[in-house]
């Protein structure tokens, strides 16, 4: 995040509402947007790369690709056909490596999507 990173311990988690987050960036959303750099890490030779369990080494460069804003929050019962899937990239991306957990996070978001249709 542009703004810095905020954190709570586990117990100032436990003593927030259920819908603390909703409520806390309804509150900043006042004030602007929620803005957040887009930013790559390049791997180099021998990293691994089929183990979303493994941290990326310590040291690696990183590529600021561009910003995301959130201006709004808009109701949740406008919702589109429209779904994060991390195996669906653009033509001329490379997908992602042959780290399992991508298959089954694409089942995931899709039972996810069908749920809130």
């Amino acid at each position: 995040p542009k703004a810095g990173d905020l954190t709570l311990t586990d117990d100032e988690v436990k003593a927030k509402p259920p819908n603390f987050y909703a409520e806390e960036l309804a509150t900043r959303l006042r004030t602007g947007p929620a803005a957040f750099d887009l930013v790559a890490t390049i791997l180099q030779p021998g990293d691994v790369t089929n183990d979303s369990t493994v941290a990326t080494p310590d040291g690696r460069k990183e590529a600021t690709l561009g910003a995301i804003a959130i201006a709004e929050i808009i109701d949740n019962g406008i919702c589109d056909a429209g779904t994060f899937d991390p195996v669906m990239v653009p033509e001329g991306m490379a997908g992602p490596a042959d780290d399992p957990l991508f298959e089954i996070r694409s089942l995931a978001y899709a039972i996810s999507l069908s749920r809130r249709q």
